[in-house]
């Protein structure tokens, strides 16, 4: 994921509203954390959560000294789910005796689970896509059996995130190394599990770009389709580049294809990216000061790629959670956007000398401010009943609450489980369907096929844009802009872009007061 970030909130269902941002959901495990074992290691990487709000866990699991790829799924009250595969977990061997880990995972709008990574053998490294049906089975009609594995010779290589494009083709960033330095690879795959020969050389892309050791990790779409990447660089800057959709590089963006930004310090890293819903890049990761050691920090580029000067100072934003000891650790590991565009950064914090490793998360306002009205002053930590904690994936669910998913083990030597937290979030800045100023809203016909007509009324003089989005809260298709009307009745004919899958979509119209969303099916 990591995670693609949710654009937007399903303000139509009713919630609560809550003085601050970030407090532990108490209707989830009674406190708002769950950890869930089969063994004596369950680890996760990654995670999604489901349209009725359950959560989905994929990572590894160890299974006599054998890592096996693992997924989980947890109940909306944050219990296991003992009716997913067997008793809750799903434990799937890839390929022999070899180590395999789950590192990202993706739901498809009809509900099955694609997930990436890597299987590690004695001599050799290989990528891995499998697909699984909501059940937990394995899906037979994808790849081989439900596995595509790169059996590249004398190519080691490891899928780290994924995304899954409108039309249902598979995009999987990471690592590839055939001589003495790790490169970026970018594979596409169709919706059946086999490489897009239209896509950069036989399926790949696959660069170097500033020298040094180099990996995607994290990919995004603008909605013209091309595609973004940030990539970690031994270079020690923060990187995002952006590819046409026929995977090759677009030279209109940054400098010849590539944007980046180097803090004051000169030691900083990407470790992952958001396109916001204006097409805007922001870029997540760390950066080293000699006073507070790693910090979270943000850096935002326009849509082509410039430094968006309006956000934090100069295009960047840090933050310090913890600030004692001098040497302890502050980590991104995922962005997330709300409805009203501030930005959650989620992943961990140390506390050096300690073994106290927490999940953290901050907020951002749309200009790269710290929230004060989220957590503790713009953020929080959680540090369960383990010492070492480690928040891999956020999302913001239906009903606008942030989970976090990853891992919470005991220190130094004891059970390591997977960790879920879920947290409260206020409705942002007022937007709902009361205030949005819309009224009897239709969408007809629906099933839809390649044409659907929207009819609204306004209630007050204002502007409005409206998108397609998955269950997910990923942005499918932007439908239409428009500038300020006079209260009255209106309709606008959408033409479905082609290729978009069959399944469950949202149609979000937004207006400078509030949201209100819509269901669809596509057929």
């Amino acid at each position: 994921m990591k995670l693609f970030i949710p654009a937007l909130a399903l303000v139509l269902f009713s919630q609560n509203i809550h003085a601050q941002d970030g407090i532990p959901d108490s209707s989830f495990s009674q406190d708002g954390q769950a950890t869930f074992s089969l063994n004596t290691e369950e680890r996760a990487n990654a995670g999604v959560v489901l349209p009725n709000g359950k959560i989905m866990a994929a990572g590894f699991s160890t299974q006599s000294a054998k890592k096996e790829a693992m997924l989980t799924r947890i109940n909306e009250d944050g219990s296991l789910d003992t009716s997913f595969a067997n008793a809750g977990f799903k434990i799937q061997t890839i390929r022999g005796s070899a180590n395999d880990q789950i590192l990202d995972m993706v739901r498809q709008p009809n509900g099955k689970l694609l997930v990436c990574g890597f299987s590690g053998g004695l001599s050799d490294t290989l990528l891995f896509v499998a697909r699984f049906n909501a059940g937990g089975s394995l899906d037979a009609s994808f790849a081989t059996n439900g596995i595509f594995l790169d059996n590249s010779v004398g190519i080691s290589r490891r899928g780290q995130v994924m995304y899954l494009q409108p039309d249902g083709k598979i995009l999987v960033g990471g690592i590839s190394n055939s001589s003495l330095e790790n490169d970026i690879l970018l594979l596409r795959l169709d919706s059946t599990g086999v490489p897009d020969a239209s896509f950069g050389t036989g399926g790949y892309f696959i660069a170097n770009t500033l020298a040094g050791d180099e990996a995607v990790n994290g990919i995004a779409m603008q909605s013209s389709g091309k595609i973004i990447i940030s990539i970690n660089t031994t270079q020690l800057n923060f990187v995002t580049g952006r590819l046409l959709v026929n995977g090759q590089i677009d030279n209109t963006y940054g400098n010849s294809g590539w944007a980046t930004y180097t803090f004051s310090s000169n030691n900083c890293r990407t470790t992952c990216v958001l396109v916001q819903s204006d097409d805007k890049v922001v870029a997540g990761g760390i950066n080293y000061e000699p006073t507070t050691f790693n910090d979270y920090a943000l850096v935002r580029f326009d849509i082509n790629g410039a430094l968006d000067a309006s956000f934090g100072t100069g295009g960047a934003a840090s933050l310090n959670i913890v600030s004692s000891p001098s040497n302890s650790i502050d980590y991104v590991f995922s962005l997330v956007q709300q409805a009203d565009g501030k930005l959650i950064a989620a992943g961990y914090s140390s506390w050096a000398g300690t073994g106290n490793i927490a999940f953290s998360a901050a907020r951002f306002t749309t200009s790269g401010t710290p929230d004060a009205s989220f957590g503790n002053g713009g953020y929080f930590t959680t540090l369960f009943n383990a010492n070492t904690t480690y928040a891999k994936a956020a999302e913001i669910t239906s009903g606008n609450k942030l989970v976090l998913i990853g891992e919470a083990n005991a220190f130094p030597a004891g059970a390591k489980k997977v960790g879920v937290a879920r947290y409260l979030l206020s409705n942002p800045a007022g937007l709902n369907a009361a205030t949005a100023g819309v009224s009897n809203v239709e969408v007809y016909p629906n099933p839809v096929r390649e044409q659907f007509t929207l009819h609204f009324e306004l209630m007050e003089k204002q502007s409005m844009d409206a998108g397609l989005y998955t269950t997910e809260g990923k942005l499918v298709q932007s439908l239409f802009i428009m500038s300020a009307k006079p209260a009255g009745s209106y309709t606008e004919t959408v033409t479905l872009q082609k290729g978009i899958s069959s399944g469950t979509y949202l149609v979000q119209l937004r207006t400078e007061t509030g949201l209100l969303v819509k269901k669809i099916v596509v057929e």
